[in-house]
């Protein structure tokens, strides 16, 4: 994803910045094979604010993944920048399984 990112800001004008603001708190199994409860609730808590990343209310942030499947992941990291008073929330996707 990272790269992914890296990749969508030199296309679209290199100025916007990339922060790893998110961090994975759980080493959860792979969401493959599970059906969509099964995966949200292994995903239950498996993310949180990286040590000392800060949410600015105004500023607009963009969760980049490479394929959606069922949405789990991607809201699981919502969730997260939601309750840390994010207001300005986008998502992209490259894939959908």
């Amino acid at each position: 994803s990272r790269l992914l990112a890296e990749c969508l800001v030199r296309a679209v004008d290199g100025k916007a910045r990339i922060d790893n603001v998110l961090r994975r708190t759980e080493d959860t199994e792979s969401q493959t094979y599970h059906d969509k409860k099964t995966r949200l609730a292994n995903l239950k808590n498996a993310f949180a604010l990286a040590p000392g990343a800060a949410i600015t209310p105004a500023q607009h942030y963009v969760i980049v993944d490479d394929v959606f499947t069922t949405g789990s992941t991607l809201n699981s990291c919502a969730r997260v920048l939601r309750r840390a008073g994010c207001m300005n929330l986008d998502v992209i996707t490259f894939g959908h399984g």
